[in-house]
C-alpha cells in the first residue's frame, strides 16, 4: 500500500448534531463548491522522507508544553529520524512575523537563511485572526509563506488547525465546536494558496470535547492547551506530516518539560484515547490506494 495525494477539502467531516455528542459529517464542498468533484488546486502531494526536519512558526499554542519537543520525542519513539525547531512568541501573528524588523520576523529570516534543509514547515496563526480578520490572516500568511519559500525550496507546508475555546466562542456568538468550525473553514480556504495542507488539531479537539469530556484539553485559562491538549496536537501533527502509526508510540511525555521547566507526562489510558482520536480525525486525510 502507498499513500496517495491528500484530498484536502472535500473529504473533511463537519460536525453534525452537537447536542447529541455524536460526530456526524457532511460534505465540505457544500461550503466550498469550487472544490467539488475532487478538485485539489493546492497540488499538495505527501511524500515519505528518510529523515524529517521540522520548523514550527507560531506563538503560545505552539510553545506551550514544548510542542515541537513532544513531536520530536514521539517521532523518535516511533523509529523516525526527526528533528524539530521553532520560532515562536506569545500573541504573534503572521503579519508580525512577515515583518523583518519585528523580533520574531528577524529571527525567522535568520533561521531560514542559515539552512535550506527543512523538510516541513508548520505555520500557526494567532488563535483569533483567521476568523476576526481574515484579510490580515491571508496577507500575513502569504507573506510568510513566500519568505520561507525563497530559502526552503523543498519544504512541505502545513497549516496548524487550532481549536475553539470559550473566549473565542463568546466573541463569535457560538459554542466551542462552532468556533472551531469557523477556524477550520478559514484554514481550509487558505491551504491551497500556500500549496500545503491542514493539520487538523482543532478538529481533533472538537471530537474529543464532544466524545471524551473526561479529558481536559485546556489549561487553567481555558484558552491554551493542557498537557493532554498538547499531546493530542503532537499526535495529529505527527500523523499529518509522517503518516506514522501512532499506536506504535509508547512515549508518554516522560523527560519533557513545559516552559517553566516542570516535568510532564500522561497516563497510558488517556494516551490510548488520544491516539484513537488522532487516528479517527486524520484517517480521511490519508487515503490509501493499491500500489
Amino acid at each position: 500500500m502507498q499513500k496517495n495525494p491528500r484530498k484536502l477539502l472535500w473529504v473533511l467531516a463537519l460536525v453534525g448534531t452537537l447536542g447529541s455528542c455524536a460526530y456526524q459529517g457532511t460534505d465540505i464542498t457544500k461550503s466550498f463548491p469550487e472544490f467539488a468533484n475532487g478538485s485539489n488546486p493546492s497540488a499538495y502531494t505527501w511524500r515519505k522522507k528518510d529523515a524529517y526536519k521540522l520548523l514550527f512558526v507560531g506563538n503560545s499554542f505552539t510553545y506551550y508544553h514544548n510542542l515541537p519537543e513532544l513531536v520530536q520525542d514521539m517521532g523518535g519513539a516511533a523509529g523516525l529520524t526527526i528533528a524539530c525547531e521553532s520560532v515562536t512568541k506569545g500573541k504573534q501573528t503572521m503579519t508580525m512575523t512577515a515583518d523583518p524588523t519585528d523580533e520574531m520576523g528577524a529571527q525567522l529570516l535568520s533561521t531560514i537563511k542559515a539552512t535550506s534543509d527543512y523538510t516541513d514547515v508548520i505555520l500557526q496563526e494567532h488563535s483569533t485572526q483567521p476568523v476576526t480578520n481574515f484579510a490580515a490572516y491571508r496577507e500575513g500568511l502569504l507573506a510568510v509563506r513566500k519568505e520561507i519559500g525563497d530559502y526552503e525550496r523543498h519544504a512541505s507546508y502545513h497549516l496548524y488547525g487550532t481549536w475553539g475555546y470559550p473566549g473565542l466562542a463568546t466573541t463569535l456568538k457560538t459554542d466551542i465546536p462552532g468556533a472551531e468550525m469557523a477556524l477550520r473553514k478559514a484554514f481550509i480556504r487558505m491551504a491551497p494558496y500556500v500549496l500545503g495542507d491542514v493539520s487538523p488539531v482543532g478538529e481533533a479537539f472538537t471530537y474529543c470535547y464532544l466524545n471524551h469530556p473526561e479529558i481536559n484539553l485546556y489549561y487553567a485559562d481555558q484558552h491554551h492547551p493542557s498537557f493532554e491538549g498538547s499531546y493530542l496536537a503532537a499526535l495529529v501533527h505527527l500523523i499529518t506530516i509522517t503518516h506514522v502509526d501512532v499506536d506504535a508510540i509508547s512515549f508518554l511525555g516522560d523527560g519533557t518539560t513545559d516552559d517553566q521547566g516542570t516535568e510532564q507526562s500522561i497516563d497510558v489510558a488517556t494516551a490510548a484515547t488520544l491516539k484513537a482520536v488522532a487516528k479517527t480525525i486524520t484517517a480521511p486525510y490519508l487515503e490509501t490506494i493499491e500500489s
